[in-house]
């Protein structure tokens, strides 16, 4: 008898827990702006910038725009780096800021390996003129009007919000 308890109490809160799962989100329509950053402490050198190596995978910040209505995604990039001189104080800051991709072509799908979440996939030419493509995952949070937002092939963790 208290083997069958025990049976019908496992599946009555097998089923609980199942009920409890949240919902499929949707996808969404509209677009969103947002900012990523790096989430990794390499670094890279002021040659690397001065022979063009400035793109995704080597500046702190990316900000970008979703069009979920039309499929376009526009990526751009801030840069802010120090430059030592001859001595410790001789330090010069440099600012960089520019749009990597504009209207790259951009499709969204409800994941089927991370639990709620959409993953997103950007399809772009990149300054040297090969294509290339980026992978993530959006997470809706306050009700869809706010995603977070991971690279899955880049150390980039962020934030976009609905406009």
């Amino acid at each position: 008898m208290i083997f069958i308890k025990t049976i019908v109490t496992t599946i009555l809160l097998s089923s609980f827990a199942v009920s409890a799962a949240p919902p499929d989100p949707v996808l969404p329509t509209g677009a969103c702006a947002g900012l990523l950053k790096k989430t990794s402490v390499v670094t890279y050198t002021d040659a690397d910038s001065a022979a063009g190596r400035i793109g995704p995978d080597n500046v702190p910040y990316l900000h970008f725009y979703l069009d979920f209505d039309n499929g376009l995604a526009d990526i751009g990039f801030m840069d802010e780096r120090n430059r030592l001189g001859s001595d410790e104080e001789d330090v010069q800051t440099i600012k960089e800021s520019a749009l990597l991709i504009q209207d790259a072509v951009f499709s969204l799908k409800l994941s089927s390996t991370f639990r709620y979440a959409l993953e997103f996939n950007i399809d772009y030419i990149q300054r040297n003129g090969e294509s290339s493509s980026t992978q993530g995952l959006l997470i809706p949070t306050n009700g869809g009007a706010t995603f977070l937002v991971t690279d899955l092939n880049r150390p980039f963790t962020g934030v976009c919000q609905k406009v």
